[in-house]
């Protein structure tokens, strides 16, 4: 009873631009939030939040949503609504997917993604041309290659940007392994292609060559 009086007192302070409520027990972004129409900035990081409500919509003036750490699946589209958004930290929670529809918030310049369960990286996304900082760390992408996406936004454009004209992207890549004899250069071989172990393999007494393709990367 107390914490819902005090959640609908908060509403009352209309003139309040931030709201810090991470790391408390909150299971749901209430309505009547809605009352602070001056808010720029709302902080709701390690909290038990499963999903982000139609009504944010109304919270126009928000710069900076901070929602990592909590229980959401998915980005909705009624998050487009805020027009006035630069930041967005959804890091470690349970997305899978970037949508089509984030590409209309128009102003974001840093997006935060990092933890999730990301495997593909979309083209929609170099169409936030204001977008300077993305953050893709820790998640089991496929898409472009993680060598490309861990340079950033900037490297992910270019990226997209060869291969809309039609060039061939190549990811191919040469391992020369020179040591010793029976050091176990053979078997090392054959764990990256794949192979499994032989104990008794025989001593290679001249150079080898192997070509391995695992569909995304040619060796």
């Amino acid at each position: 009873m107390h914490q819902k009086r005090d959640s609908i007192a908060i509403t009352s302070l209309i003139n309040l631009t931030s709201l810090n409520l991470s790391g408390t027990q909150i299971k749901e972004i209430p309505s009547h939030i809605t009352s602070l129409i001056n808010l720029t900035s709302l902080n709701l990081s390690r909290t038990q939040i499963k999903e982000i409500p139609s009504h944010i919509s109304m919270l126009i003036n928000l710069t900076s949503l901070y929602l990592s750490g909590t229980q959401i699946k998915e980005i909705p589209s009624h998050i487009t609504s805020l027009i006035n958004l630069t930041s967005l930290n959804l890091s470690d929670t349970q997305i899978k997917e970037i949508p089509e529809h984030i590409s209309k918030l128009e102003n974001l310049t840093s997006l935060y993604l990092s933890s999730n369960q990301i495997k593909e990286i979309p083209e929609h996304i170099i169409k936030l041309e204001n977008l300077t900082f993305l953050y893709l760390s820790e998640n089991p992408i496929i898409f472009p290659l993680n060598v490309i996406c861990d340079r950033g936004i900037d490297s992910i454009r270019s990226f997209f940007e060869e291969y809309n004209k039609g060039k061939k992207v190549f990811y191919e890549g040469k391992v020369i392994l020179i040591g010793n004899g029976r050091v176990g250069k053979t078997c090392l071989t054959k764990r990256i292609m794949n192979k499994g172990f032989n104990p008794e393999e025989i001593t290679t007494h001249e150079t080898e060559i192997h070509s391995y393709d695992n569909g995304l990367l040619h060796i």
